[in-house]
């Protein structure tokens, strides 16, 4: 049957993810399925949806460690909470879930990347090769008529199957699903870890994992009262051992993210939640405006715990979000407006008192801004603008450098560089404390496109500063 001018299935952030209906009548049973229309390619490591480039916002996720046990209720949950982070793109991670995850995913407009439940390294015979392809083409027709799925990938983190089981499986699920893109792995190169498993998050700035970073992340616990739920009520001290057998890592936590545990348990989540929340925020912004140039896509690790665990998850298992949960839900926006802060730490009588570096705008959305203005607020519980320009013009699909400080600054009549001087005088006639920079685009009408916050603290001086000549 040939559908002329057909509804397309999109994600929520691209228009209507339209689905269509099918009843068919087989020997006097009443048959009904859904299925959409969609084409998904990519070229060059570019993801495009419907001809369009799309920039997938994604997040790894394993919804229960009991498939059988996830409900509907429960992906309908989950999927308000992906929306609500703004995630546009999915990848259900080295297993196959429960068949209502794909039905919700397809009516919520999130794109999803399915691996097949492959992790590391398999024995090389014959046999394991032969019930691979066997169950690759199985999970082909198990998940045909799904468009949120557009991306297969049947090996994640192969180590000595890389370059044997690995391209035999992936021509053979071409061969049984041409329609889709099919990756061969998702590779170690991918996944870069620092501020977790080694240097500092900061490394982030190299663009690791490029071009299509798909697993990042820090761990972080969960509230008092999942804790108690995971660990048992006596969570003070810590039983370490009881902790490690629900997946908390003490050498990552303390060796490399250097938390600070604090003085009670209650410190300690909050600590734990400030630094996975200030990583993924980092990471997330600093590949973002790195957007196809290299970076086409991103998959941050995880978005829930799938049992009882202390993980790399931004949602506890009972759907508690952590502070990491908000990183996504700004860092994430399809129109972000992000700032580059020069330093977290600034002296109140000394130089360079305003650590606002550059400032870009990604503008993931296909339609173009005209006329918005960008204002930025400094907030000690009292809120100032210190900082507001007109943009003209910023184009769909795109990342606009809209303050260049090294360009402007040097101005000696530049309007930011005045405004950068009340904002240095404004911070000295203040107490030392901590600080917000927060920025809003805005359009004509007021309407707020994009917020966005970094948090800097401003100390008193130590050693007079002499300006030279």
């Amino acid at each position: 049957m040939d559908i002329q001018d057909p509804y397309l299935w999109n994600t929520w952030d691209r228009g209507t993810p339209y689905l269509y209906g099918i009843n068919l009548q087989l020997r006097g049973e009443n048959v009904s399925t859904c299925f959409g229309i969609r084409e998904f390619k990519v070229i060059n490591e570019r993801w495009f949806l419907n001809n369009k480039p799309f920039f997938p916002r994604g997040t790894n996720i394993i919804p229960e460690e009991y498939i059988s046990t996830y409900t509907k209720e429960r992906a309908l949950k989950d999927a308000v909470l992906l929306k609500g982070a703004n995630v546009n793109a999915v990848r259900v991670h080295a297993h196959i879930t429960n068949p209502v995850f794909y039905e919700v995913m397809d009516k919520a407009g999130i794109l999803v990347w399915q691996d097949f439940p492959l992790q590391w390294g398999y024995s090389k015979d014959i046999e394991f090769a032969e019930e691979a392809t066997k169950q690759i083409v199985a999970m082909a027709k198990l998940l045909h008529n799904h468009p949120s799925i557009c991306v297969y990938c049947t090996h994640n983190e192969p180590t000595h199957n890389r370059y044997e089981t690995v391209p035999l499986l992936a021509a053979v699920l071409k061969k049984a699903d041409a329609s889709r893109y099919i990756k061969e792995a998702s590779d170690f190169r991918e996944h870069p870890y620092p501020g977790w498993y080694w240097g500092h998050y900061r490394d982030f700035s190299a663009l690791l994992g490029k071009p299509l970073p798909s697993e990042f992340g820090a761990q972080a616990l969960p509230v008092l009262e999942s804790l108690k739920k995971t660990v048992g009520e006596d969570v003070w001290p810590p039983d370490w051992d009881k902790w490690a057998y629900h997946n908390f890592q003490y050498d990552q936590t303390f060796n490399v993210a250097r938390i600070d545990m604090g003085n009670n348990i209650e410190e300690f989540i909050r600590n734990s939640q400030e630094y996975q929340y200030k990583l993924l925020k980092f990471a997330i912004e600093v590949y973002r405006r790195a957007k196809y140039k290299p970076i086409t896509g991103i998959f941050q690790f995880m978005f829930v715990d799938p049992w009882h665990g202390i993980t790399w998850s931004v949602v506890d298992y009972w759907r508690i979000p952590k502070k990491g949960y908000e990183a996504l839900k700004i860092a994430f926006q399809p129109i972000l407006v992000s700032m580059v802060l020069t330093r977290e730490k600034v002296e109140r009588t000394g130089m360079d008192r305003f650590p606002l570096g550059d400032v870009y705008v990604i503008n993931d959305t296909l339609e173009e801004l005209k006329d918005v203005t960008l204002k930025i607020y400094l907030n000690n519980g009292n809120r100032f603008e210190v900082i507001r320009t007109n943009i003209a013009y910023i184009p769909p699909d795109s990342v606009s450098q809209v303050i260049d400080t090294r360009d402007l600054l040097q101005k000696k009549n530049s309007p930011f560089k005045i405004q950068f001087e009340k904002a240095e005088e404004l911070i000295a006639s203040m107490e030392p404390g901590k600080y917000l920079m927060e920025a809003e685009l805005v359009d004509r009408s007021g309407n707020i496109l994009s917020y966005n916050k970094e948090g800097f603290e401003v100390i008193e001086s130590v050693v007079k500063v002499i300006k030279p000549f």
